[in-house]
Order: C-alpha cells, then structure tokens, then sequence
C-alpha cells in the first residue's frame, strides 16, 4: 500500500480552502453588484423611471412577481379574480387568474444598470424590446390597462373565426398587453396557433408573438 505523505495532504487542503475562500468572495461580490443594479434599477426619484414589461415562462408569473417585489421593485402583475360555482349552498370558490400569461410590467429607470439587475433576477426570461432598445410604456397606456383588469371583461371573450394570415398582413391587436396597436405579421406557418407580428408602439416596431385570436385584420 502507498504512503501518503501528510504534506501533501496539508497542500492539498490549503489549497481547497483557498478555492473555497475565492469562490465566496466571488459570490459575495456577484451579490454586491447584483444590489447595486436593483437599486439603481429602482431608483429614489419617480420622474426618473418609466413602465417596461418583463417576459417569464409560462405559470411562473406570481413567483418572479414577488422575487421582483422582495428586490425592491415596483412591479404589476394583472390578474383578475374568478368566481368558481360549486355544488349545494356551499359558497363559490375564488381563483386568481393571471391576464396575460408571460408578462410582468415593472417601473424602473432606464439605464443599462437597470437591465443588468433585472436579468440577474430568478425567472425574468427577458425584457421587452424593440429588436434593440427596451420599450417603455406610457403612464396613460398602464392606466387603460389597469382600467380593462378593473373593468372584469378580460376572460369574457366571444370565440371568432380567425381564418388564416399572410406575411406583411396589416393588424391590429385586440387582446393582451398591446391592445388597439396596429403591427404586420412578420412570421407564421400553416396549422400554428401563434403568429410573430411587429407591432407599432409608439413609433418603433416590437416584435411579440401573439394568439391568432388576439389580433384582426386591417380593412
């Protein structure tokens, strides 16, 4: 059987601890760097910051809601709240249901830092964009939307025939987020549900995948 040299065992071991000791250095400072995006991100002046909409897989919404929360920023989840009937005089079961799935609008300032922080965040899948530059959302066009979730008409929806589209078919959004925007399809494929339009806010065109039955055609 070999020896084994108790030197190399007290190199072996200094040299794990020091790896141990760098690894949570780096760890600390990944954190550090993390809470100052997040702060900057949230930023101590209102007039600074500006509604942007974060995308998350699907079902995943509340969880990256409140991760965003606890970080410390302001952030608006739609949801609306359902009343299930049940069987007898027993009363009638709530549900809360997300608006519209994958989506998330935060209130941040707009600076690289920003952006940085937000990814770093558990579940935030992307920011939305115009190809390049986030796209940020006009306080009155929030304001609609709160005003729709208010309004309860979200899920009452008629089902319509949505037929077919072409590439560079001029529509119009009529359901989720973007709502009474216009747009183009830019992508689609026979028997597919989705549809990626290029939609027209506030002047630069955003790239969004959408149902078929949330957008029309342009007459």
């Amino acid at each position: 059987m070999m020896a084994i040299d108790r030197k190399d065992l007290e190199r072996a071991a200094a040299i794990n601890l020091d790896r141990a000791w760098i690894a949570s250095d780096r760890a600390r400072e990944r954190n550090a760097r993390q809470n100052r995006f997040l702060a900057t991100a949230a930023g101590s002046d209102e007039s600074l910051r500006a509604w942007f909409v974060v995308t998350t897989p699907n079902n995943q919404e509340k969880a990256v809601h409140k991760r965003l929360l606890d970080a410390g920023i302001q952030a608006w989840l739609p949801v609306e709240i359902e009343q299930i009937p049940r069987r007898g005089s027993r009363p009638a079961m709530t549900n809360e249901r997300v608006c519209w799935p994958g989506y998330i609008f935060v209130f941040v300032v707009p600076v690289a830092e920003s952006w940085a922080g937000l990814a770093g965040i558990k579940g935030v899948a992307s920011i939305l964009t115009d190809g390049k530059t986030p796209v940020a959302l006009k306080d009155k066009e929030i304001n609609r939307l709160k005003g729709l979730v208010l309004s309860g008409e979200i899920f009452r929806k008629e089902k319509k025939d949505v037929g077919e589209y072409q590439v560079g078919e001029r529509v119009r959004v009529v359901d989720g987020p973007f709502a009474s925007f216009p747009g183009v399809v830019e992508f689609c494929e026979p028997d597919v549900e989705t549809v990626r339009v290029d939609v027209l806010i506030f002047g630069r065109e955003t790239p969004v995948w959408l149902a078929l039955d949330q957008i029309k055609r342009v007459r």
